[in-house]
């Protein structure tokens, strides 16, 4: 698989290329206009050093050529804000730029296979995120209700309190349910223990 390589400096360019020329790649140095080349039948993927938000545009210029290249972000600015925006642009990983050459390989590795290489923390911000998320999700009413559930009430007790129907309660624990991102009123209650909502 041909893999374009873009960065300021040669001598970085050098180092990557020999690691991907190790694990079997045909690296190639690539200059001028982003959409020619990333039009290339040739090119399959491609390693594009962007340090700033001011380069963000150069991936954005290969993903509109070429939405089907595989794009490797090299970055040392590792912020969330900036890595937010490389994998919106459609980046199959993010590596950062000072780490071993062999990281970009392997990141190119995993994304051909349909895997993401990201900074660690990455995944970490996101399932944040998720937690976040899904507590926003709930209105203290709907706390209340799980608390009530844990507590071993049933949906007919439930229903009685809110002045709801049995069959009208099932239903709008059903949306409590899939809030929490299950189907169920066991796992809805382990999720919502996890989450330290009840």
């Amino acid at each position: 698989m041909r893999v374009a390589i873009v960065d300021p400096l040669p001598a970085y360019r050098a180092g990557v290329a020999s690691s991907l020329r190790n694990a079997g790649y045909l690296p190639e140095e690539v200059a001028g206009d982003p959409a020619a080349w990333a039009q290339r039948d040739d090119i399959h993927g491609a390693l594009v050093t962007v340090e700033g938000p001011s380069e963000v545009g150069l991936v954005r210029e290969v993903r509109d050529a070429n939405d089907a290249l595989i794009i490797v972000a090299l970055s040392s600015q590792l912020v969330s804000a900036h890595l937010n925006e490389l994998l919106d642009l459609g980046c199959h990983a993010v590596v950062d730029r000072g780490a071993h050459p062999d990281l970009a390989s392997i990141a190119l590795t995993a994304a051909v296979h349909g895997h993401m290489v990201v900074p660690s923390h990455v995944p970490v911000a996101l399932a944040r995120c998720v937690v976040e998320k899904m507590k926003m999700d709930l209105s203290s009413q709907h706390v209340e209700w799980l608390a009530a559930l844990a507590a071993g009430h049933t949906i007919s007790d439930l229903a009685r309190q809110a002045g709801y129907s049995p069959r009208a309660m099932h239903r709008k624990l059903q949306t409590v349910y899939r809030a929490l991102g299950t189907r169920d009123r066991v796992s809805a209650l382990m999720a919502a223990a996890r989450l330290g909502v009840i």
